[in-house]
């Protein structure tokens, strides 16, 4: 009798462990949503195809939220986030959006070795707050970049749609 009701409350604790990492950080969407009142006008801004040599916070820009998705090109998955923030960027200019082609003949597993990533499959997207801090990254195993990614454009859509924008 004991051991089962150890088992069940194991396995109740893994389960809203599971819950509390699957939903992501309610305040990293907050944030996600802040509009900063102005923007650096240097910014490269918009979407940019590049190859990175250093680690990605290298690449962010201070005053802006800089989001980093490492595609492939025949990936439908891929090519389904590439539309959805292609249309994003209409509603949030102030976004910097990074691509990173996997499929560019370059090999990046030393890349994600050296920097850390724990690169699984593609996509796969980190995103940085206007400060340049980490707020969400995809691992081996979970989405949660892309998750949040999601979770934020609908959440500005549904603003958009409102009429409280």
């Amino acid at each position: 009798m004991t051991g089962k009701l150890v088992f069940f409350v194991v396995l109740a604790l893994c389960c809203a462990g599971a819950y509390w990492h699957m939903s992501g950080d309610p305040s990293a969407l907050d944030n996600l949503m802040q509009v900063p009142s102005s923007f650096p006008a240097r910014s490269l801004g918009g979407i940019e195809e590049m190859i990175p040599r250093g680690p990605p916070s290298e690449y962010c820009e201070d005053g802006r939220v800089t989001v980093f998705a490492f595609i492939k090109s025949r990936s439908g998955a891929c090519r389904t986030l590439r539309r959805h923030i292609e249309s994003f960027t209409k509603l949030r200019p102030d976004v910097a959006f990074r691509y990173i082609r996997l499929d560019s003949g370059r090999d990046y597993a030393d890349y994600f070795t050296r920097h850390g990533i724990d690169f699984g499959k593609a996509p796969h997207v980190l995103i940085f707050d206007a400060s340049c801090k980490l707020l969400a990254e995809d691992n081996g195993r979970y989405k949660r970049g892309l998750e949040l990614l999601y979770k934020w454009t609908d959440a500005e859509r549904g603003k958009t749609v409102s009429g409280s924008r």
